[in-house]
Parts: structure tokens; C-alpha cells; sequence
């Protein structure tokens, strides 16, 4: 919330297990996981840059201790003006 300058009301996490990944060497002891954020225009790149280091951070962090190897990225990037979100009810 801080470096992206946000509010806790704007956040949202949405997971999503997936059934069938294929991590380039095709080796299938290595598992995956993907973080994208999506934030509204006006962040600048540093902003970016630094939200997506501190979820990598946070990610390893909250890991367990594996067999194998886990391949974790963190992507942010802008919404654009076709976004629309509604809280109903």
C-alpha cells in the first residue's frame, strides 16, 4: 500500500491454481508462481520497480522449505481505461 500509494479498500488478491504449467526445461519437479499487480496509471517506474521487488521479498519469505525449485516472479503493471470495478450489495 505504501510504495504504490494506495488504499487498503483497493486491494484485492485473487489466487489461481493451475493444473497445467510447463516451466521452460520442462523439469517437473520445478513449480511456479506468478504474482501480477495491476494498479491504476500514475505510479511511476520507480514505484513499479520497488512494489515489485518487496512482493519477490515476500513471496520467498512466506515460501516453505522445498524439495525442489520454484520459480517466482512479480509483474506490476497499469490498468487500463477500460477498467471498470463495482462493489454491489
Amino acid at each position: 500500500m505504501e510504495i504504490a500509494d494506495a488504499a487498503l479498500s483497493a486491494c484485492k488478491t485473487r489466487l489461481i491454481a493451475l493444473d497445467h504449467v510447463v516451466i521452460a526445461d520442462g523439469a517437473p519437479e520445478t513449480a511456479m508462481l506468478a504474482c501480477r499487480i495491476g494498479l491504476m496509471s500514475g505510479r511511476t517506474s520507480e514505484q513499479k520497480s520497488a512494489l515489485s521487488e518487496r512482493v519477490l521479498e515476500i513471496l520467498h519469505c512466506a515460501l516453505p522449505s522445498l524439495n525442489g525449485k520454484v520459480e517466482v516472479s512479480a509483474e506490476v503493471f497499469e490498468l487500463n481505461e477500460t477498467y471498470r470495478k463495482a462493489t454491489i450489495g
